[in-house]
């Protein structure tokens, strides 16, 4: 996971020198060689967002097979964000998909 938004970050800094650009920073032609490079960037977000799923499908399974009786805290998003302790990506960004497996798995909650 940490190689691959490592490449994303790479790919999206070689995107921005693609193309023909005008004197205030728009993007006036898309080339082959951007639109190949674009291409790769969306490949990667689907690669990024299948292995954040998988994680949360295997997270969420194993949840429910091992423990009989699980609660989903309602947290205040806003205010986890404004905090400043823990580096990198939000916390609560994988929140809501958690939720979303937690309603669909068959004994979740019960």
């Amino acid at each position: 996971m940490r190689r691959a938004l490592k490449r994303l970050r790479r790919l999206q800094r070689k995107l921005s020198r693609r193309g023909v650009w005008d004197e205030k920073g728009r993007l006036i032609e898309r080339t082959k060689i951007y639109e190949k490079t674009r291409l790769e960037i969306d490949r990667l977000h689907r690669r990024i967002r299948n292995i954040r799923l998988d994680f949360l499908h295997k997270l969420t399974t194993e949840l429910v097979r091992l423990h009989p009786v699980i609660a989903i805290e309602d947290l205040n998003v806003a205010g986890c964000r404004k905090t400043t302790a823990l580096p990198g990506p939000s916390p609560t960004s994988a929140g809501v998909p958690f939720g979303h497996f937690s309603k669909r798995k068959p004994s979740f909650g019960e």
